[in-house]
């Protein structure tokens, strides 16, 4: 059982001290399961007599049955009280009252979700009726939990153990490393699974280990975003070193060193490294999911820039057409014709010559 004391002490305030407290049983508590209580309040340091202080007694049991002793001189006067959450010690009727003995009878309460309750909560109240901080307190807790919570589907969808599986899935498809997500999810398996076989009779380890699985669950998906990011400031650093090629390229020859496009290109690249920088930082800062969103930036302008470098790329790197070729091939083409119209026309000539003479051909 998870058993908390919480208490408060005020030089001022009558002396008095709960010893010998018991709640039973130990371990956690289920809606109904009955609990007793028994506790002894002292007054060590004299009788006391006309007290003007009271004692509150609360709880969060259902079917409460108190039942009081008073411990006087030489003898106990038990009191037996019925019902209610509340109970006011009041030691008037006693004279030479030493201490009161009580136990509680109840049931833990039915809950909605697995809580911490009030098993016992004792407080005095000031001559006006009322709790201050200067006064004492004492409070006892225990867990109740409520058997819903691990149940078969609550294991496995309220924990979202199938989502986390889907994701790690859907991120290895795209590349990134997700071993460190893997490993995450195998431990919380093995807690849930264990959860489960315990969940009939070890409630409080059932319900540690379905929260411990929840936290690996939450590490898991941290890692993934680590991982995404991680693979996202490769991808733009692989795109700046292909923008740095051209760039280089471009600079390395005397008719595109100076060209007007270039500098908004190195510019444009420089903003792609400051996202990739930024993105590093974040994860070494572990704000995984900042360094993820800073890495999508880092490769998009990385990205952008590379379509524009390789767009200059293949305009610059176009070949010269080779006019001295063209030239030669024209005026190669120009002088078979003419050659043909010469010979056409000696041909012609002489054929007109030898008709008119009235020779033939």
């Amino acid at each position: 059982m998870m058993l908390c004391l919480v208490l408060v002490v005020c030089q001022g305030a009558a002396a008095w001290s709960v010893t010998n407290i018991s709640i039973e049983p130990s371990g956690a508590l289920t809606p109904g399961t009955p609990v007793l209580v028994s506790v002894k309040i002292d007054f060590p340091e004299q009788p006391a007599i006309h007290q003007p202080r009271e004692i509150r007694l609360v709880t969060d049991l259902e079917k409460q049955k108190w039942i009081q002793y008073y411990i006087a001189k030489g003898y106990e006067d038990d009191r037996t009280m019925y019902g209610g959450k509340e109970h006011l010690l009041d030691w008037f009727p006693v004279p030479e009252l030493f201490g009161v003995r009580f136990t509680l009878e109840g049931t833990a309460p039915l809950v909605t979700q697995t809580s911490n309750i009030t098993i016992l909560r004792i407080v005095e109240l000031n001559e006006k009726g009322e709790i201050s901080a200067s006064e004492r307190i004492y409070e006892y807790h225990a867990t109740v939990i409520n058997p819903s919570d691990i149940t078969p589907q609550s294991l496995f969808w309220k924990y979202d153990l199938q989502g986390f599986r889907t994701e790690i899935d859907e991120f290895a498809a795209m590349g990134v490393n997700t071993t460190g997500a893997e490993a995450k999810y195998q431990t919380a398996k093995t807690k849930i699974d264990a959860a489960y076989a315990l969940r009939e009779f070890q409630y409080m380890t059932a319900l540690e280990n379905i929260t411990a699985a929840r936290a690996d669950i939450a590490e898991g998906e941290r890692l993934l975003d680590k991982a995404w990011a991680e693979k996202e400031i490769a991808d733009a650093e692989e795109r700046i070193n292909q923008i740095d090629g051209i760039i280089a390229w471009c600079i390395g020859n005397k008719t595109t060193a100076s060209h007007h496009e270039l500098l908004p290109i190195i510019n444009k690249r420089e903003i792609a490294v400051a996202y990739t920088s930024m993105a590093k930082g974040e994860i070494y800062y572990g704000n995984f999911s900042d360094a993820q969103s800073m890495a999508q930036k880092a490769y998009a302008q990385a990205n952008e820039t590379y379509n524009d470098a390789d767009t200059l790329y293949q305009i610059l790197n176009r070949p010269v057409p080779d006019v001295t070729g063209k030239l030669r091939s024209l005026l190669l083409q120009v002088l078979t014709a003419g050659f043909i119209v010469i010979i056409l026309s000696i041909t012609g000539y002489f054929w007109w010559k030898k008709r008119k003479s009235g020779g033939t051909v």
